[in-house]
């Protein structure tokens, strides 16, 4: 990844959370991304809203297919309330 997205600039991407893989370390990002998805899924989030017919998206950015597959690990422990996608 280049650590360059700004979410921002794509019209149809709904506003969430960004951790960039590029500058952290890869157990680091990962937390963050399972904090993310806690949040998001939460209480403290959309809660109920989220189901499996209207999944919270992770959605992986660039990088060699490490981060890729880091998310589909950390997401297998949510169901299928969310899925990653890639851009």
């Amino acid at each position: 990844m280049s650590g360059s997205f700004d979410p921002s600039h794509v019209a149809d991407l709904p506003k969430g959370f960004v951790v960039s893989r590029k500058f952290l370390p890869a157990e680091y990002a990962q937390k963050e991304l399972e904090i993310a998805i806690s949040i998001a899924v939460g209480d403290h989030g959309y809660g109920e809203l989220i189901t499996a017919e209207n999944p919270f998206l992770v959605v992986v950015v660039g990088g060699d297919g490490n981060a890729l597959k880091e998310a589909r690990e950390i997401v297998k422990k949510f169901g299928d309330k969310v899925r990653v996608e890639t851009l």
